[in-house]
């Protein structure tokens, strides 16, 4: 599912249940009375479809949802809303990407920075490490192809955390062949930096943020799931805060609201979450 903090209140957008993908809407201004802004619908012109992996992010006073997977398909078309009811299909999906279109893809990165919607990295049968930006969600311009793994660049990946911290693009963990527990830094999308020094343990479907000026890191799954915390100041040095309080989950939402650091929903393994926690 997708989660940000928008307009004074908490959003949540989409995911999966046992019933499948799901295209419903939710906010809430403090994690325990919430109001149901969209209902599940079959999909159509004005309504994106059911979708899993996928990005949420908060760009040009709108919400944005971003590819993922239906389910059947990988995705990549773009949609924005003003108030998470009424949607507008800015990008529409395309089996072969169109000039100025992402490759369609699932379990990417997405932030906002330097007034750019940006997509990283992902899985289309295969693992992507590529960077591409956009100021509208209708033309995009790829800004690292992506390749092999170097010195600049990550290994190509997908279900990683992904924030901005201190006027860079973080990369945290995710899957490649294997859980991973590095950290990338880049200013501009084009050139990586690996920061970590110690970190946190190898994970992918984590929860992850930037909240407080720092970096965290929660749950995830590797040899199970999990539900301990790491933070960051700088990328380099990860400390764990607390071996958490909730139980162990992947696919959770991780964000900052009212001065709080905020963990919901998730799935354990054999249950969906639809739980929310804090930390003040």
């Amino acid at each position: 599912m997708g989660g940000v903090t928008f307009n004074g209140a908490i959003w949540i957008i989409g995911g999966h249940d046992f019933s499948g993908p799901l295209n419903d809407v939710w906010s809430s201004t403090n994690g325990t009375s919430w109001t149901q802004v969209l209902p599940l619908a079959t999909p159509g012109v004005d309504r994106f479809s059911g979708r899993y992996d996928f990005q949420t992010l908060v760009h040009d006073s709108k919400l944005w949802v971003i590819g993922g997977s239906d389910g059947t398909n990988f995705l990549n078309d773009v949609w924005s809303s003003p108030d998470g009811s009424t949607w507008t299909r800015v990008l529409a999906p395309a089996a072969t990407p169109v000039a100025g279109q992402f490759p369609a893809r699932t379990g990417h990165g997405g932030m906002v920075h330097n007034g750019y919607l940006w997509v990283v990295g992902g899985y289309n049968g295969s693992n992507f490490n590529d960077t591409w930006r956009s100021t509208d969600g209708v033309t995009w311009t790829q800004v690292n192809p992506g390749g092999a793994a170097s010195s600049t660049l990550f290994s190509a990946r997908r279900t990683f955390g992904s924030a901005v911290l201190n006027g860079n693009l973080v990369v945290m963990g995710g899957y490649d062949s294997n859980g991973l527990n590095d950290t990338w830094f880049s200013p501009d999308g084009t050139s990586w930096t690996r920061m970590d020094t110690s970190s946190f343990p190898q994970r992918w479907l984590p929860a992850a943020t930037a909240f407080d000026s720092r970096l965290w890191f929660i749950g995830g799954q590797f040899g199970g799931r999990h539900s301990n915390v790491h933070v960051s100041f700088d990328g380099i040095s990860w400390t764990q805060a607390t071996n958490g309080q909730f139980p162990s989950r992947d696919g959770a939402v991780a964000l900052g609201h009212n001065n709080k650091l905020w963990v919901i929903g998730g799935f354990s393994g054999t249950a969906y979450f639809n739980d929310v926690w804090y930390s003040p």
